[in-house]
This record gives C-alpha cells, structure tokens and sequence, in this order.
C-alpha cells in the first residue's frame, strides 16, 4: 500500500453555500506542495479522487475543480472519467497557441467546463475568453481600482466570475458587491489534506497495458489477457467504472465488460495516468496465487459449462485482495460497488462462482475434506488446475510478475 495525499479547498456561492471543491496535489500532511512536475501532479489528484478513492466521497455533488497544465489537454484521447462535473482550471502561464485552443475545444465538445486561473485580461487572452465557463481574478493580484472595469469586460463575455484568495472579510464583501459569482480563500476556508491508501500497480503490467492499448490492432481479447494478468489493475478498472460518479445501473462484474464500457481510447488515457502518477512492483508470488486462482475459477466454470465465466474469473482474480492490501476483505467490498453474486462468492462462498472458488482453495491447499464427495469430479479440478498453472508460467499471465 502507497499512501496520497490530496487538498481540498471549499468554492463557495454568494449565500456562502459550497458550489465545488478545488483538488490540489499535495506531497504530504504539511499541506504543501513540491512539484516539479505538473503533469504528475495532475494525474496524481486524478488517479486519488477518481480511482482511490471514488470523487463521490471526496466532493460529494459538488463540482470538482482540477489543476490542468497544458501537457494534460494537449492529447486527443478523451480523459477516462465523466465530464459533468469537473471543471478544468487552465493555469495562467499557457500561451493561446492554435494547438493549445484545439485541445481545450476538444475538452469543452466532450462536455468539461474551463476556468481560467490567475486571469489578468488582456487582448492577447480572448481566444481563452470565448472557450472558457469562468475566470478566477486573485486579488493580491488585482488593482482595486481596475478590478470593476475587469468585471464589467468579462461579464460581456457571459462568464461566471469567482475571486480567489479572498482573506479578510473586507474582501470578501467588496467582491461581492461587485457582483462575483463565487468565492475561493483563507478567509472563508483554508485546504485541508485527505490521506488514502492505494493498491500498487505492477510497473511491467501497466506498460504492457499502455502498449497495447496504443496497438491499432488490440482486440478486446488482448486487452482483457493484459487488465486480466494484473489484480491491482483489475480491481482499479472495476473500482472506476463501478463508482457512483458513472451511475450505471447495473454493476459491471468483468473486466471484458468494463472495456467495452470505457473504450479503447479512454483505457489508453487511465494507463497513463497510471504511468505518470507512479506505479511500483508488488510481491509476485501473490500475483502468481491470484492468476492461478482467477484461471482455475475461469476453467470450471467452462467445464462445467456455467453461463458466465468472466465472473469467476474475476471472483478468483479478487481472492487475493485481502492479503495485497493488508484489509479485511469485508473492507475491501465496502469500498469497491459489485453485484450481489460477486459479494456473495468473495464473502461467503455463496453461489457457483463461490462454489468454484472453495474448490480452488481446498484443491490449492490440499484440504480435501473440504470438499464433498460427489460435488465435484476431482479429475476436472486436477485439469483446471494443470492448465492454470501452465496459462499463468507461459502464456498471458505470466506478465503479472
């Protein structure tokens, strides 16, 4: 386990009500911030809110306001999250060249919403202007005497107007008699530091991940063989895509379905910001155990022709999550949304899909007596099993380690 760090600093309305939450990198529970790397910064505040620990926990309904440094926009792939509630704060140093404008129109037709950060108006920024949902003016940056006349031009332009670093009461009210929308500052909230814990991904899987979804020619197939070699990364793709900020109706159980969900192109962005957040090695005998696992479950559901063999695969798959994580996996569950069979098979045991799982650890294990005489023929689990251990030595398994 790897711990992040995230500040979150309250965005209020003019009654004071919190509108949004700006997300903001921090390295630690100092509330500071080192960067030296915007982009890692980024997608570390993204990969935590998103992925770790689900935005619906971190801002609630609000908007989440993110830091976007211009390497962040620039790529043509859609980001792999919904749009209807992020706002992307364009930072004051990038320059309004035509492939910067391009990739901010790209974010704004797939529904985000644009804010432009320390703004200062300028003829140079109104390409900027006619793309952008808002404009945060800083007031230790701001000419009192000028700040009206910046008001009055931006609001010609139809945006909402928020004052950031708001500090004294006084400024608080002078913004507001001007006619700002919301406000942003010590004096109405200082950041305060959320601390998760997250799962780490294998270095080699996710550069396999990212290689193969940047292939033309990667079928679902392969990418199911790479997100299937990984339970970090299995369990990741099944946290983001069952999270209440997708609200899907139905909980998706396998990673086959959540590939068709997100899309080629959205899995190639989440393997990159992976990769820039910072992934490291995890035990691999482990891996190995949870490979081993997921094809047997896979193998008996097949031979015993159940109608869904990407659920047991996913329920051996996950088997393991306890021990990778140092949490009980009742835990574990709360924090990851599955369908009641999936629970029920890691929980308990309970249907076939739990039924293949006990199976798979009295065969692992030696422990015989646990398994009832005439419940299962113990030449199909010796099958199962052979062929597991030789999917996960020699084929797409073995990437895992």
């Amino acid at each position: 386990m790897q711990p992040f760090y995230i500040g979150r600093q309250p965005i209020f309305d003019r009654e004071l009500g919190i509108y949004a939450y700006e997300l903001l990198f921090r390295d630690g529970t100092d509330n500071a911030a080192r960067i030296t790397d915007g982009r890692q910064a980024t997608s570390e505040v993204v990969t935590g809110a998103f992925i770790d620990l689900g935005l619906e926990r971190v801002v609630g309904d609000s908007f989440a306001f993110i830091n976007c440094p211009e390497t962040f926009f620039m790529e043509e792939e859609k980001l792999p999250f919904p749009a209807e509630r992020v706002v992307f704060e364009v930072l004051e140093d990038v320059e309004p060249t035509a492939e910067v404008l391009a990739g901010l129109e790209r974010l704004v037709q797939q529904g985000y919403r644009l804010a432009l950060d320390d703004f200062i108006y300028s003829e140079h920024h109104l390409p900027l202007l006619k793309l952008a949902h808002m404009v945060k003016l800083e007031l230790p940056k701001a000419d009192r005497r000028e700040l009206p006349r910046q008001v009055d031009l931006l609001r010609g332009y139809g945006l909402e107007l928020l004052a950031e670093k708001v500090e004294t009461p006084e400024e608080f009210e002078f913004c507001r008699s001007l006619g700002f929308d919301y406000f942003q500052g010590y004096f109405l909230s200082r950041p305060k530091v959320i601390q998760g814990q997250r799962l780490t991904a294998n270095r080699l899987s996710v550069l396999q991940l990212l290689a193969e979804v940047n292939n033309p020619a990667a079928t679902i197939d392969d990418l199911a063989r790479v997100l299937g070699g990984d339970v970090t990364l299995s369990y990741r793709l099944l946290r983001l895509v069952n999270s209440a900020f997708f609200g899907l109706p139905k909980q998706v159980d396998s990673i086959r379905q959540a590939i068709v969900f997100l899309g080629q192109k959205v899995l190639k962005n989440w393997a990159s910001l992976l990769i820039a957040a910072g992934i490291e090695d995890k035990p691999r005998a482990l891996s190995r155990i949870a490979m081993i696992r997921a094809r047997m479950c896979e193998n008996i559901a097949r031979r015993t022709d159940q109608a869904d063999p990407d659920l047991f695969f996913t329920t051996g798959l996950f088997s393991t999550l306890d021990a990778l994580m140092d949490q009980p996996m009742e835990q574990i569950i709360q924090q990851l949304p599955l369908s009641a069979a999936l629970r029920a098979a890691l929980l308990r045991r309970e249907g076939p899909a739990g039924h293949a799982l006990s199976w798979t650890l009295a065969y692992e294990q030696w422990h015989w007596s646990e398994i009832n005489p005439g419940e299962i023929d113990p030449a199909l689990l010796e099958g199962a099993f052979l062929e597991a251990i030789e999917w996960t030595d020699e084929g797409a398994g073995a990437i895992a380690g």
